[in-house]
């Protein structure tokens, strides 16, 4: 199994380079931007995030609240 998980995984050196280099790296980039591939990009979807949360709310109230 390890030698196919060469074929189609990098290796984890690769994530730990990527991590330490967002964290650590050069470039002076606000606090909390998304990165893909070293490039500040926008977060698809921010528009629905108040609708998401709402609907996650009113499911944790239903289910978990106690009813009288």
């Amino acid at each position: 199994m390890k030698p196919i998980m060469k074929l189609f995984f990098p290796h984890p050196s690769k994530g730990a380079s990527l991590l330490y280099d967002a964290a650590v790296g050069g470039k002076n980039e606000a606090s909390g931007v998304f990165l893909v591939k070293s490039q500040v990009t926008e977060l698809k979807f921010t528009d629905q995030g108040r609708k998401v949360l709402d609907k996650a709310s009113d499911i944790y109230e239903r289910e978990f609240t106690l009813q009288h």
